[in-house]
């Protein structure tokens, strides 16, 4: 068996909590794989015996010892004395080609009292001897590193100990010529405690920038440096860009290399490639329905969880943490989920269907009826302390499409983003852990409408609301994980191209006082009804974007942001058609105007 095979461990390595529950008659539970013995088929090629860390490998990954052959005898809280005596029924009865120990930790731990450190290696040693005398090759792993047992913290020089009892372990499988993996050098950090990234986090964040790619990202540091030191080529960092572990994933789905936010929030909440706009169903006959990171959380782990979004909060990415449909219009039926899910917080925009068909209570009442307190108000949702039960907080100031503003348009002291986190991590944080998911949804819809400046400004606010759990984390460092991503790129996003002499023009962006969005429901339903003139209705753009025509008075000063009379044309044949036929949807345009106009979300 190659050593290789085993290095799935790093994954999971779990120290063991404390002591396992037994039966008071079977002090070494050798009653805990009884049955399992008995029903085995096939002689294994390894068995792996050892506590917690083992006895969670398997529930971590049953595949890697179903598909090998291997079978799992790790019981969590175990001390060698207790699988010295486990020795006979759990591995020589069997009689594998390998036994695979894993032992030490709770020795040292004194999970079953004080013992001497010779003690624990001659347990060891005497399963070893066993095992070669029945014809089984012994692999000795070495114990991973602890720098504190939380459930045992009187015992301070742990780390040392488990360094000479590892030295000890080496020496001896070398002189015996017995497999020895080595998890300590790999997985130890400056400390020889275990590095950050193997430890099991207690409080988990995940934040989804929704059409966030590379290009949304850059822009919005490039905007942040140049603004903040007058124009200068300087790139800013945002609070997650510096991140010690960073990569890259792909996001196709079953059907297309341009997913949709059902689809690709599926594969991050489940690991399930599925359709585009299905949520958490099987593609093609969308019959089985997979169950989410978040549910296994809070069902198996006991974790709170809540949900965030800046857009509503029955949209495809927050509904993919908690609801399990075959479209993602089924709008209504998304909110009852939310409801049934028992989750502790959500908050963000209105749902889309409220009212369902008309025939059964709204959204609202369906989930006070599920024993939420139901916030609509900013004010309420500031007065909500620990402790308060299931909330769900719908914003108070909405905007296009019943979502939260864009950051650009939020008024002053309006919550945003990282308000919600604050309030969550508030109400969420508890002794067990919890896992906050948050999206911040409208960088999509920013770029689905070609409106630069509201998705820098609302990646900007996400990297705001990343920084609040940064503090969190810098208050719990060895307990918290925070993991930043995004489900797609949306738009094509391109930052400098051929027809601008690729000149950035970042700096004219700082003249934009609000999102197209708002420009559209403040402005341009005012100039449909009332047919205002062109030139007009340039004087407001001007005011909200800072573009001059050729004709105005300031001309000579616009730099930049002066049009040429090609852009004037282009502008003023957009604005007569907006007259003529307002915003409309794909099958009510030409190929023409589709191709130059879009639609927005």
């Amino acid at each position: 068996m190659k050593s290789e095979s085993l290095a799935i461990l790093a994954l999971i390595a779990l120290i063991s909590t404390g002591f396992q529950a037994e039966a008071q008659d079977d002090w070494a539970n050798i009653g805990r794989y009884q049955k399992a013995n008995s029903e085995m088929s096939a002689r294994p090629k390894a068995v792996f015996l050892g506590d917690s860390i083992t006895d969670c490998w398997y529930d971590a990954d049953p595949a890697f010892f179903n598909d090998n052959n291997f079978a799992c005898r790790g019981i969590s809280g175990q001390t060698t004395s207790h699988m010295l005596v486990r020795m006979r029924k759990d591995v020589v009865n069997l009689a594998p080609r390998y036994v695979v120990i894993l032992a030490g930790t709770n020795d040292i731990a004194r999970n079953n009292g004080r013992i001497e450190l010779e003690d624990i290696f001659c347990n060891i040693v005497s399963m070893c001897e066993i095992a070669k005398a029945n014809g089984i090759r012994p692999v000795i792993c070495s114990v991973l590193p602890v720098k504190q047992y939380r459930w045992r913290p009187e015992v301070t020089d742990c780390a040392e100990q488990i360094i000479r009892l590892n030295s000890m372990l080496r020496d001896y499988a070398r002189k015996n010529r017995f497999r020895y993996v080595d998890y300590h050098s790999a997985m130890k950090d400056e400390e020889n405690g275990l590095l950050d990234l193997f430890k099991k986090p207690k409080y988990i964040f995940l934040f989804i920038g929704d059409g966030m790619g590379t290009a949304q990202i850059q822009s919005a540091r490039f905007y942040k440096g140049t603004v903040d030191n007058n124009g200068a080529v300087t790139e800013a960092d945002l609070s997650f860009t510096s991140f010690p572990q960073v990569g890259s994933v792909t996001t196709y789905d079953s059907t297309s290399f341009c997913p949709d936010s059902a689809s690709t929030a599926t594969s991050i909440a489940t690991g399930h490639k599925t359709e585009s706009g299905v949520i958490n169903m099987c593609p093609w006959t969308r019959d089985v329905p997979y169950e989410t990171i978040a549910e296994k959380l809070h069902a198996q782990k006991g974790y709170k969880v809540g949900v965030i979004s800046t857009v509503n909060i029955d949209h495809a990415t927050p509904a993919a943490f908690y609801a399990h449909q075959k479209t993602r219009k089924n709008y209504y039926q998304i909110g009852v989920e939310l409801a049934n899910s028992g989750f502790e917080y959500f908050a963000g925009g209105e749902f889309q269907k409220v009212n369902g068909d008309g025939t059964g209570p709204d959204n609202h009442t369906v989930a006070a009826n599920a024993g939420y307190n139901v916030v609509t108000t900013q004010a309420g949702a500031a007065a909500l302390t620990a402790g308060a039960g299931k909330t769900l907080i719908i914003a108070e100031n909405l905007g296009d499409g019943k979502s939260m503003n864009y950051a650009m348009d939020a008024a002053n002291g309006e919550w945003q983003l990282t308000d919600y986190v604050k309030k969550g991590i508030e109400l969420l944080n508890n002794k067990k852990g919890f896992f906050l998911l948050t999206e911040s949804g409208k960088i999509d819809w920013a770029c689905h409408a070609n409106d630069a400046a509201a998705s820098i400004h609302d990646v900007l606010e996400m990297s705001n609301a990343v920084q609040a759990a940064v503090d969190f984390y810098n208050e719990h460092p060895n307990e918290t994980l925070i993991l930043v991503t995004a489900d797609h790129e949306t738009g094509g996003m391109a930052i400098g191209y051929k027809t601008t002499n690729y000149d950035t023009f970042l700096t004219n962006l700082a003249h934009q006082k609000m999102s197209y969005a708002k420009f559209d429901s403040t402005y341009v339903q005012g100039y449909i009804a009332n047919k205002t003139p062109f030139e007009t209705a340039m004087q407001d753009v001007k005011n909200v974007f800072g573009l001059t025509l050729p004709t105005d008075p300031a001309a000579a000063s616009a730099g930049k942001l002066l049009l040429t009379d090609y852009e004037v044309e282009n502008l003023r044949t957009a604005y007569e058609r907006t007259l003529k036929v307002g915003s409309s949807s794909q099958s009510k345009m030409s190929q023409q105007d589709y191709e130059l106009y879009g639609t927005y979300i």
